[in-house]
């Protein structure tokens, strides 16, 4: 859907409206828009809001991998669905280490399910090593060294997992991760 307002626009007409019809305007996107509601929320109560999103996520990334307890799922998972709530999660939440433990755990659930399956079609392997890059480029380029702290070891025994599977997955990740940290 193509936006109607500019930004520019949007602040002027906001600037006519008196305090009651933005609390109206505000509490309206807070209840309607998932978006709306945690950006609020992070503004109100900080971004301790993102440990129970992050759970939430978690969990729903793992269902689409696994049934009950553990049990692969025979067909091959719904990767659009997977995908929409990795880019659901970053594009609302701004905490770095957050975003990195989705897209980790994301790729310890997949890589997971493929040694509890077996040879899966390129493309899915090809997903999990942009979400490799992704992490490993978001870990180098952060200044603190918090998040190699936190992921380091992680995404190490991933790397060292991938040297089990085939379609060129593991070079890959021996190409992302030994290049940057020198695995």
């Amino acid at each position: 859907m193509k936006k109607q307002l500019t930004l520019p626009v949007l602040k002027k007409q906001l600037a006519t409206m008196d305090k009651e019809e933005l609390i109206q305007l505000i509490a309206q996107i807070y209840k309607t828009s998932a978006d709306g509601h945690l950006t609020v929320d992070e503004i109100f109560l900080g971004e301790k809001i993102w440990e129970p999103a992050l759970a939430e996520y978690q969990e729903k990334l793992t269902k689409i991998f696994y049934q009950k307890s553990f049990t692969p799922r025979l067909k091959l998972p719904d990767m659009k669905q997977a995908n929409q709530l990795l880019k659901e999660f970053q594009k609302v939440c701004h905490v770095p280490e957050l975003v990195m433990a989705l897209q980790v755990h994301y790729l310890e659930v997949a890589t997971q399910y493929t040694f509890d399956l077996g040879d899966i079609p390129l493309a899915y392997y090809n997903r999990l090593y942009t979400i490799f890059k992704d992490a490993v480029t978001l870990m180098a380029k952060d200044e603190s060294g918090k998040l190699e702290k936190l992921f380091f070891s992680r995404l190490k025994k991933l790397y060292q997992r991938s040297q089990g599977i085939g379609w060129g997955y593991g070079a890959d990740l021996e190409y992302s991760f030994g290049y940057l940290f020198d695995a």
